[in-house]
């Protein structure tokens, strides 16, 4: 896994991300950036509550590196 960097480098290209969100028990949720800013890759909302951090998608399980 990479490290984590600061929400204001995250990709603006489309390209989702695992994004970090510190809410109580910490989420970590797929988004992407969006017209609307940073959206749930899931359903292409706008988040209720802004991730302070990012990280490149890991590959899926089985694929090669």
């Amino acid at each position: 896994m990479s490290e984590w960097k600061t929400i204001q480098s995250a990709p603006r290209d489309g390209a989702r991300f695992l994004a970090y969100v510190p809410v109580p028990n910490h989420r970590m949720v797929i988004a992407m950036m969006g017209d609307l800013g940073i959206i749930l890759a899931e359903n292409y909302l706008p988040m209720t509550y802004p991730p302070t951090h990012w990280q490149p998608l890991p590959p899926p399980p089985g694929s090669e590196t």
